[in-house]
């Protein structure tokens, strides 16, 4: 065997991959057990307790990075979320696929959602007033839930990505032994994910375009999540889709 040919053979087994996507894969979903992430050079600790926020520095050309990953985290008392649980556990049977009902349109149904949707609003109030933010003339959410069984995951997702990409939301409705995990830019590849509340009534405001996960779950898991919408969003659903978009299930709030 030639010198030539030995290297370019051990190249290869050194730099070979069972698959791209799986290593990409295995690499997002690495256990990770603390948030390293809040001491990483990104973290912007200007605001309060509540906003954990990553910001990139400021460009000096077209080419330099350029984002900001504001997350408004809180908790909402464990009473109330346990109220909002057993009444899941009486519709849980007959929920169906969870793009086609918003758990916001209930309040005929059940009591909690109008003080849900108020406690949301408020936070969503705070969030925007930190972030000095021009709040839109009107907003709109639509809920489903997120159940997983034991042995299940969420994968890595967003809830969109497109130019009226608004902010979602996480509550937790159980305690929980994983968190859910949000992917922030960059920061993320050398400091980890950041890691949300696992306890009951955690609940945390973020970009809707931010991917996140839940790793695989030993305990059942209940989760509502949730997706504000802008005016503007809605209009365009309304005049552009041609067939049925979750988005027309959201009610103004």
């Amino acid at each position: 065997m030639t010198g030539r040919l030995r290297a370019n053979i051990i190249l290869v087994v050194r730099n070979k991959v069972s698959s791209p996507r799986k290593d990409y894969q295995d690499f997002v979903y690495r256990p990770v057990k603390e948030n390293t992430i809040e001491k990483c050079a990104g973290r912007n600790y200007d605001g309060p307790e509540n906003l954990v926020r990553w910001t990139s520095w400021n460009p000096n050309n077209p080419f330099a990075p350029n984002w900001d990953v504001p997350l408004w985290y809180d908790n909402f008392p464990e009473e109330f979320v346990d109220n909002i649980l057993d009444k899941i556990y009486l519709i849980e049977d007959e929920l169906g696929d969870w793009k086609h009902y918003n758990v916001f349109s209930w309040s005929d149904k059940f009591p909690f959602v109008n003080k849900l949707l108020l406690l949301l609003k408020t936070m969503y109030g705070w969030y925007m007033e930190e972030l000095k933010c021009n709040f839109p003339n009107k907003v709109y959410i639509r809920g489903w839930l997120n159940i997983l069984e034991p042995g299940e995951l969420l994968p890595i997702h967003s809830h969109s990505f497109h130019e009226n990409s608004f902010i979602s939301g996480n509550l937790l409705l159980t305690d929980s032994e994983v968190s859910t995990e949000y992917v922030i830019p960059n920061y993320s590849t050398y400091c980890g994910n950041y890691l949300a509340g696992k306890d009951k009534g955690s609940v945390l405001l973020f970009p809707s375009w931010v991917e996140h996960f839940v790793p695989e779950v030993k305990e059942k898991r209940y989760c509502i999540a949730f997706d504000f919408y802008t005016d503007d969003a809605m209009q365009y659903v309304r005049e552009n889709s041609e067939e049925f978009d979750p988005m027309m299930l959201s009610i103004e709030c």
